[in-house]
């Protein structure tokens, strides 16, 4: 750590990246790296931003809020179904919520359909969904081939929250553990999250973190309104013709 504290002084403060890249080694703490980059991004201030920039922003939000809004509503009664369902299939709530970390690492509670056990992970502590996991229960199962899981994550939308399209939003456990392997990994939280991504129509629910690393990476490169609705157009055609499996 001295030597992390040194090369700041030194040279005054990088950003994350710049720091992780020069000094990161075994002794490294990567919850004070993890603090100092969410801090790095909360700093961050918009100077710069052109006017036409400022639109495609405001527009960008003004097209999440009203489609998740139209969504929700014309969806309702397939809701009130699944919710009926999940009930007589497993004891437990309706909703899962857990905390998750958002755009600046501001932390958020998730809302999603309950497709596990109730207390799915009291035995085995904050883990990834694994292939063929016996924890999915029968309805679960269904809801995310088909992922109806995922839909009342629109209330996040609304909420501000997430977007339609982004980096899948993880547990702050996850990004503890991977990030020793991985510190590109808080590059993530540069955009906000998203229900759908390029990670999520190029792969799935076990598709290699590294894989949906790069995938969130060239996103947030390369993100513009247009990429988005392409997104959002793959992703209906995939849940749709029931592709691409959760």
């Amino acid at each position: 750590m001295m030597k992390l504290f040194t090369f700041v002084l030194s040279t005054g403060y990088p950003g994350i990246m710049g720091i992780l890249r020069e000094t990161l080694n075994p002794s490294t703490d990567v919850r004070i790296e993890k603090l100092r980059y969410i801090e790095t991004l909360k700093e961050a201030k918009p100077e710069g931003i052109s006017f036409l920039q400022h639109l495609t922003n405001f527009i960008h939000s003004a097209i999440n809020t009203i489609f998740s809004l139209i969504f929700l509503i014309a969806a309702s009664p397939i809701l009130l179904i699944v919710a009926i369902w999940i009930k007589l299939d497993s004891p437990g709530p309706v909703f899962f919520k857990q905390e998750r970390m958002g755009n600046g690492g501001k932390i958020f509670r998730i809302t999603k359909f309950r497709t596990m056990i109730s207390d799915a992970e009291k035995q085995t502590g904050p883990i990834l969904a694994r292939k063929d996991d016996d924890r999915i229960t029968r309805a679960g199962q269904v809801l995310r081939h088909l992922r109806i899981d995922e839909i009342p994550q629109m209330f996040n939308v609304l909420a501000g929250q997430m977007a339609l399209v982004g980096p899948r939003p993880e547990r702050p456990e996850i990004y503890d553990n991977i990030v020793k392997d991985w510190p590109e990994f808080f590059k993530r939280l540069e955009a906000k999250p998203g229900i759908t991504g390029l990670a999520q129509i190029r792969g799935g629910y076990h598709t290699d973190p590294r894989d949906k690393l790069r995938y969130d990476l060239l996103y947030i490169k390369r993100r513009t309104l247009w990429l988005d609705l392409k997104i959002i157009a793959i992703t209906a055609y995939i849940c749709l013709l029931k592709k691409g499996a959760c």
